[in-house]
């Protein structure tokens, strides 16, 4: 599995991604006593295949530079960060006249 990831200019994260397994089940044979035959038992292939498509909106404060995603064990963690923010300007008394 290789999700993909892309930000598009409206702030919005989308994550794709399709997973395949190989043989789930693989032929299994059963003697038959009484007739000296083998005969098949379940499902010769089985695939299991599976998509996904997932958005969300990013907060305003988010840091878009900043962005990272990992997989481990077919889990897919994206972390944001949120930007720093600018520093306000102590408060300050203004006279009036």
């Amino acid at each position: 599995m290789r999700p993909q990831i892309t930000l598009s200019d409206e702030g919005i994260l989308t994550m794709t991604g399709t997973h395949e397994e190989g043989d789930q089940q693989p032929e299994q044979l059963e003697q038959d006593k009484d007739k000296g035959k083998a005969k098949a038992k379940g499902a010769a292939k089985a695939r299991r295949y599976a998509s996904f498509v997932r958005s969300i909106r990013l907060p305003d404060d988010a840091d878009v530079e900043g962005i990272s995603a990992t997989t481990e064990h077919g889990v897919l963690t994206v972390r944001i960060r949120k930007a720093p923010q600018p520093e306000r300007a102590p408060v300050r008394e203004i006279p009036v006249a």
